[in-house]
């Protein structure tokens, strides 16, 4: 059995919450990830690395997307696959986001 390390980060921005939730879908899915839940109304997408069976994706990363737009990114990663904090998925995504919003502006 092995252990997954969770992972916290949280972010603002000057944006509308639909533009954010939308930008927030756009940058999940720009990493490859899979959507396993996007819930606008809520503010909650859960989404995970594609695996193939016969193996689980351990990598997943839920967000909540705030009326205040601010963003709460929690990550479950396998501490034996963390290389650096490039790696983070977490790190990824607020990367895509922050870029997704300076094209879009």
């Amino acid at each position: 059995m092995s252990v997954l390390f969770s992972l916290e980060k949280r972010k603002s921005f000057s944006v509308s919450y639909e533009e954010l939730f939308l930008i927030c879908e756009t940058a999940i899915r720009s990493l490859n990830l899979e959507v396993i839940r996007a819930d606008q109304s809520a503010g909650v997408i859960e989404a995970r690395r594609p695996s193939k069976w016969p193996f689980k994706s351990r990598e997943q990363i839920a967000l909540a997307v705030g009326l205040d737009s601010k963003v709460v990114a929690i990550t479950k990663i396998d501490p034996n696959k963390l290389l650096s904090k490039e790696d983070l998925i977490t790190e990824r995504f607020f990367v895509a986001v922050r870029q997704l919003i300076q094209s879009s502006t």
